[in-house]
């Protein structure tokens, strides 16, 4: 994935590094260059670090480094994975490191699951286009 608009961040060999900021405050992030322009389409990853304060997920813009800004968004830490939309609660599941974490958009559905298994499909339709958005909290985190 290619990395734009990078804040206290740094992007090599596809992952996304906070490097800078207040640790624990939401002051780093970055916005992918590639978007989903219409249809189906999704955000996979591997969670690595289980532990580590961080947010990613499909939005329509890149106004800061806030997790509000995220339509459709992971919570991710302390082996958690929290459905938030525009920073509210939905759903939340147990994470391991390894798991693939996925924000399908398919049918005009927006679901979340883990290694396959959705644990929550979203009420909200999604609006276009879609790009990766990320804030990232901990010094350190890493997606």
């Amino acid at each position: 994935m290619s990395w734009t608009s990078l804040v206290n961040a740094s992007a090599t060999s596809n992952q996304l590094r906070k490097t800078a900021g207040c640790s624990g405050c939401p002051d780093a992030g970055a916005a992918s260059s590639q978007t989903i322009a219409s249809g189906d389409g999704e955000l996979a990853f591997a969670a690595g670090d289980t532990h580590a304060l961080r947010v990613i997920g499909l939005g329509t813009g890149n106004t800061g480094t806030g997790p509000d800004e995220i339509r459709f968004g992971l919570r991710v830490q302390d082996g958690r994975a929290e459905v938030r939309e525009r920073g509210a609660y939905k759903a939340e599941r147990a994470i391991a490191a390894g798991d693939v974490l996925r924000v399908t958009v398919r049918g005009g559905t927006v679901s979340y699951s883990v290694n396959g298994s959705v644990f929550y499909t979203s009420s909200t339709p999604p609006s276009y286009p879609l790009l990766v958005d990320t804030s990232l909290f901990d010094l350190g985190a890493t997606f």
